[in-house]
């Protein structure tokens, strides 16, 4: 376990099989089935590679400058909501290759002006609730693959909207294409 001493604030303690360059921490591979507590200062933080199998709003609500946070390839079935509301900062989420059950219109709750990028790949009993993300008004790029649910509507912001085949929308005449001004 390597510790260190923050300007201004406490000492944290990471995991051995964890470090951190500067600002950013990574924990990538780590063999972690929890979040560890992580140094306030962070402004990238990589849990990717874990067996990491749920999301809490306490584990992220001390750090305000996070920009990147990379939770793929873990096991995470359950994000409570608004677990992700004290990152006021941040611009990137992957999720991606976990086995997510359902996200609400709640789970993303203070990232509307924020979010950028959610990557939500690869998480196949995955269900969305319509409106989840209707108040992402920042966001470019939603990559969603093998998804039940969410009527999809309006991302006319949107620079990169990629859908798999294996999307299921609740409401089967909407097309994905639509959304982007193509024809089927």
């Amino acid at each position: 376990m390597s510790c260190m001493m923050l300007l201004y604030s406490k000492v944290t303690c990471l995991p051995g099989s964890c470090s951190m360059e500067g600002l950013r921490v990574n924990c990538k591979n780590a063999g972690l089935k929890a979040v560890p507590d992580l140094p306030p200062n962070a402004t990238e933080v990589d849990l990717s590679y874990n067996s990491i199998t749920q999301i809490s709003h306490e584990q992220f609500s001390n750090l305000p400058n996070l920009r990147q946070l990379f939770l793929s390839f873990n096991q995470i079935t359950t994000i409570e909501d608004s677990a992700f509301s004290s990152l006021g900062k941040l611009v990137s989420l992957e999720l991606s290759n976990n086995s997510l059950n359902a996200i609400s219109s709640a789970t993303f709750q203070g990232l509307d002006d924020t979010l950028q990028m959610l990557n939500l790949m690869s998480n196949p009993q995955l269900t969305v609730e319509n409106g989840t993300f209707q108040t992402l008004t920042s966001i470019s790029t939603l990559l969603l693959q093998d998804f039940i649910g969410a009527d999809v509507y309006n991302f006319s912001q949107m620079t990169n909207l990629e859908f798999s085949y294996g999307a299921r929308l609740s409401n089967p005449s909407l097309n994905p294409l639509n959304f982007l001004g193509l024809s089927p």
